[in-house]
C-alpha cells in the first residue's frame, strides 16, 4: 500500500551527509512524515502498511548487505504510483543516497512523433544512469549534470551533482529498473496501485494530462509491458 503526496519533502542530493532531505530529517524521520501524511490524507490509509512495505525492502537488503556493499536498489512503477514518496522514506530508514531518475531524462521537450517502443528507449539517459551506478558500485565518488527541468528546454543543469558512495544506494524512477540495468542492481522493487487511482493522482499533480504527458504514458504501457515484467522484480508492492 503506498501514500503519493507531492507536497512531500523531496530529496536533496546536495544536503546532509545520509543524502536524504534535512526536512525529512528534522521532522523526526520517514515514519514520523508518514504519520503525518495519514492525518492530512482523506484516503484513510494506515501508517502502518507503508512501514509494512519498508520493513519487507529493508529487509532484503540487510540479506543483500551479507553478500557485498554498497547495495543497489532499484524502485520502478507507472508514473502516479508513489515512487519519490516511498524511496525518500526508505532512503531516510536506512541511510542510503538517493539517486532520481528524472534527473537523467533525456526525452526533449517537444512532442515527438516516434513510437512507444523508441520513446521508452530515449525517456532516460541510460547509459550516463548505468555510469553513475557503477561508479557508486564501485565505492568512488562521482558527478552528474541532471536535465533541467525549471528550464524545460533540454537543458542540463549547473552545477553538477556530486554524490558519494553509501552503503546502501536507491535509484527511484521510472525505467529505474531497465533490463540494462539489471547486472547493476542488487534489489528490484516494483510500485503498483490501482490506474484508477494513479490517474486521480496525476491529474492533481499536473493539473491536466495534455499530449506531451500522454506520449509518455504510451511509453510507459509499452515499458511494463513487454520490459519489465512482474517476474523480473524481486518484489511487488501494491
Amino acid at each position: 500500500m503506498i501514500y503519493y503526496l507531492r507536497q512531500f519533502p523531496k530529496f536533496d542530493p546536495s544536503g546532509n551527509a545520509f543524502g536524504i532531505s534535512r526536512t525529512v530529517r528534522d521532522q523526526g524521520g520517514w515514519r514520523a512524515c508518514f504519520r503525518r501524511i495519514a492525518d492530512r490524507t482523506s484516503a484513510r490509509l494506515s501508517p502502518t502498511c507503508v512501514e509494512q512495505d519498508l520493513a519487507n525492502v529493508i529487509a532484503l537488503i540487510e540479506r543483500a548487505k551479507e553478500r557485498a556493499t554498497p547495495v543497489l536498489v532499484g524502485i520502478d512503477g507507472r508514473s502516479g504510483t508513489g515512487k519519490s514518496t516511498f524511496a525518500v522514506a526508505l532512503a531516510t530508514a536506512t541511510r542510503a543516497l538517493l539517486i532520481e531518475g528524472d534527473a537523467f531524462y533525456a526525452g526533449g521537450a517537444a512532442l515527438r512523433r516516434d513510437t512507444a517502443q523508441q520513446r521508452a528507449d530515449a525517456c532516460i539517459d541510460r547509459p550516463k544512469l548505468r555510469l553513475t551506478l557503477r561508479e557508486l558500485k564501485a565505492g568512488r565518488a562521482t558527478s552528474y549534470r541532471a536535465f533541467d527541468w525549471d528550464a524545460f528546454d533540454g537543458s542540463l543543469s549547473n552545477p553538477a551533482v556530486l554524490v558519494q558512495p553509501r552503503e546502501v544506494i536507491i535509484v527511484e524512477g521510472v525505467y529505474g529498473c531497465h533490463p540494462d540495468l539489471m547486472d547493476i542492481l542488487d534489489i528490484k522493487v516494483l510500485l503498483r496501485i490501482p490506474d484508477a487511482l494513479r490517474e486521480q493522482r496525476l491529474v492533481t499533480r499536473e493539473g491536466s494530462i495534455g499530449p506531451w504527458e500522454r506520449q509518455w504514458h504510451e511509453a510507459e504501457d509499452w515499458y511494463f509491458s513487454h520490459l519489465a515484467v512482474d517476474a523480473t522484480f524481486d518484489l511487488i508492492l501494491n
